[in-house]
């Protein structure tokens, strides 16, 4: 989660630490307003970025993909210090998306992403890991 002097809320995202492939992934987000502020909008979104860096031999160069499902459950808040906000989204995680791995080279990493868009001041943003595994399919003789 990051947190700069000008953002104009707290946020918080309660999530469960990991889930599998193809399923849903729950989330509740908290806005704690430090000032009486108008948003635009709260875009809470699942996003899964995966990097494969290719080396020649005086070149490098950075692949990125990125698999994103945005929701906005509110537009025009008008925001008041000490009110407490509260949001819970869920999410289905693709099955046929590439799980969190990490390798020299090439890596993937999930994460919840919340954005607060105010007008006329820097966006307030937080986000929290999410470690998705492959889907384990056992087979029975």
């Amino acid at each position: 989660m990051s947190s700069t002097p000008f953002d104009k809320a707290k946020i918080q995202i309660d999530a469960p630490p990991e889930k599998n492939l193809g399923e849903e992934v729950s989330c509740e987000v908290i806005v704690t307003p430090k000032t009486r502020a108008k948003l635009r909008k709260i875009e809470i979104s699942l996003a899964c970025v995966e990097t494969a860096i290719s080396r020649g031999t005086t070149d490098t160069t950075s692949h990125k993909t990125v698999l994103e499902d945005i929701r906005v459950p509110a537009k025009d808040v008008t925001l008041a210090p000490g009110e407490v906000l509260c949001y819970k989204e869920t999410f289905r995680i693709p099955p046929e998306a590439p799980p969190a791995m990490g390798g020299n080279n090439h890596y993937v990493n999930w994460q919840i992403k919340v954005r607060l868009d105010v007008p006329w001041w820097p966006d307030t943003r937080a986000e929290k890991s999410l470690r998705v595994n492959p889907t384990v399919v056992m087979e029975v003789p």
